[in-house]
């Protein structure tokens, strides 16, 4: 009788034991070999079985989901996106597609975007990352990593912000996305005169989708704004037209409020998603309008469904940078179960391979409907 008991007793644990694993265990990892003939979506979903790569998988995933199914997306960038051009390779093309309804950036992006508009042409050019800074000063060529380009770009592009913040339209009070919109309305004209490609800004203006900016005095477009309000304070009775800008900051943080709690019953299928490319104060000013909805003006509302995050960034320091998109669940800025990864890799790596799938997964819809509907 010892022994039955026994024996019902293992059996009792291997069972526990099965469930345990059925609960805990995925599927089942494999990687596909691949063979030179697949597309880009099939070496994202089937080439990256584990680890880093599977961190990578799941954010086209769900970057992939938030699209196809709807969500009102909001994408914040850090660093110089417009410098390097990579605004051009996947922003400014999911931007004309629709996926973006607003991104939040820094003031230096406004800036650097204005270069090859007010140049004409792109001056900005590989440098060696470990180049001797002394003589690139001496050369007065500015280094952003491992891209540069003569001063005298940023000296032309600081007297075109000086005259642009000098028109009449600029003489108010405004939040950022006005701010934006007006810089991207000027953009835009110049860059159709000089017949060059349309940059962030003014697809942005064209497209009407707002750019938010957190720290609006930490680039040089509003270090030319400064400018004009020392003017103003010296010279106020001499100049012709008054110099008014103001950026209205609670406004501009109650508009972005405003933005979520429409969208979550207004846009698209009423859940929101979001991107985040770096870290940094365009980071956390994606994350506040619902807080600042449900804990501080006490209206209740949805939060995000999805949260993608790609930082280099380690998690360990304790930075606003780094922290994952789950942990913003205790904040009640994410939805409980909301659908989240963070990938520790540098978002220059990475986004244009997933706006290059997403995009092509597009262009295959659209051919076949060209095919389907040709000659009708």
């Amino acid at each position: 009788m010892g022994t039955r008991g026994h024996h019902t007793k293992k059996e009792t644990l291997k069972e526990r034991v099965s469930s345990l694993q059925k609960e805990l265990l995925g599927d089942v990892t494999h990687g596909q070999p691949l063979t030179g003939r697949e597309d880009i979506q099939q070496v994202l979903s089937q080439g990256h079985p584990a680890f880093g790569g599977k961190m990578f998988r799941q954010a086209y995933q769900l970057i992939r989901k938030a699209i196809g199914d709807d969500y009102t997306l909001f994408v914040s960038v850090a660093g110089p996106i417009t410098a390097s051009d990579y605004a051009r390779v996947w922003m400014i093309p999911f931007i004309e597609k629709g996926y973006i309804s607003a991104f939040t950036a820094s003031d230096a992006i406004s800036y650097h975007d204005a270069h090859d508009a007010v140049e004409g042409k792109r001056k900005i050019h590989d440098v060696d990352l470990y180049g001797d800074d002394g003589v690139y000063r001496d050369a007065q060529i500015i280094r952003i990593t491992d891209i540069g380009f003569p001063e005298d770009v940023l000296i032309n592009t600081d007297t075109f912000m000086t005259h642009v913040l000098s028109k009449p339209e600029f003489q108010r009070s405004v939040t950022t996305t006005e701010y934006r919109h007006q810089l991207g309305r000027q953009l835009h004209a110049l860059e159709e005169k000089k017949k060059i490609p349309h940059g962030l800004l003014a697809t942005a203006f064209q497209y009407d989708v707002p750019g938010f900016c957190p720290s609006p005095a930490d680039g040089s477009t509003f270090l030319n704004a400064m400018k004009l309000w020392v003017m103003q304070e010296r010279l106020g009775e001499h100049l012709d037209v008054p110099f008014q800008l103001q950026i209205d900051l609670p406004r501009d943080v109650y508009e972005f409020c405003a933005l979520h709690y429409w969208a979550q019953h207004k846009e698209g299928n009423n859940e929101l998603a979001y991107i985040v490319c770096g870290g940094g104060a365009v980071k956390n000013y994606l994350l506040q309008p619902e807080p600042a909805l449900e804990q501080i003006l006490l209206v209740p509302t949805k939060k995000y469904q999805i949260g993608v995050q790609m930082t280099s960034a380690p998690v360990t320091d304790g930075s606003l940078s780094s922290c994952w998109p789950s942990k913003a669940i205790s904040w009640g800025k994410l939805q409980k179960g909301a659908l989240t990864v963070s990938v520790p890799a540098d978002y220059t790596m990475l986004m244009s391979v997933v706006g290059h799938a997403i995009l092509k997964e597009r262009c295959t819809y659209e051919d076949a409907l060209r095919d389907q509907y040709r000659g009708d």
